[in-house]
């Protein structure tokens, strides 16, 4: 069952600018504290400002929405439109991660700075597809919560998550394959401590 025109205009407008607003604040942080010219890779992900604080707060945005959503989860359950409303949920909480990820690539994108200085522009734009699938896998899982009485243990595990790719594999792989500037070893041994 596809969701229908009127279905999509459900979505709050207020929602949405928060997730702009999120977005481009991050974004534009990140190209304030951009002193030495970093490319998306190294403003975007290796700040950690976006992942460890933006993102953070989007999941945690996402969340709240579904606990607005819970009070009344019993009465749709007895009209049989659980389905119906969990497939809204995940279609509203994708819809502002995509918007989140465009406003937050575009706006550094337009910054005039080459994107990907660095390294490769496949390898880079590779990254920023798997923190965008990431989110996308994490709200998935945070739609779940609407049928579920444990709202709080699915936030922890959707940070944990977030944290973990993070810091287990965007940081100890994923950038080293992307551009060996930010190989710790790397970086010792050319002497490049800043950033």
């Amino acid at each position: 069952m596809q969701l229908t025109r009127k279905q999509v205009k459900l979505i709050p407008q207020w929602q949405v600018l928060v997730v702009a607003v999120l977005a481009f604040a991050s974004c534009v942080t990140c190209l304030l504290m951009n002193h030495s010219h970093k490319d998306i890779i190294g403003s975007l992900i290796r700040s950690n400002l976006p992942v460890l604080i933006s993102q953070s707060f989007l999941l945690v945005f996402f969340t709240w929405q579904i606990s607005q959503c819970q009070p009344i989860a019993p009465l749709v359950g007895i009209r049989q439109q659980s389905e119906k409303i969990q497939r809204y949920l995940i279609f509203m909480l994708l819809t502002e991660s995509t918007f989140y990820f465009a406003i937050y690539t575009v706006t550094f994108v337009f910054s005039g700075i080459n994107p990907f200085i660095d390294g490769s522009a496949m390898i880079g734009s590779l990254i920023l597809l798997l923190r965008f699938l990431l989110i996308a896998i994490l709200a998935i899982m945070i739609a779940a919560a609407y049928q579920h009485r444990h709202v709080g243990a699915i936030l922890t595990l959707a940070l944990l998550g977030n944290f973990a790719y993070h810091y287990l594999l965007e940081m100890k792989v994923l950038l080293i394959m992307y551009s060996p500037i930010y190989d710790p070893v790397y970086r010792a041994i050319h002497h490049l401590y800043e950033g």
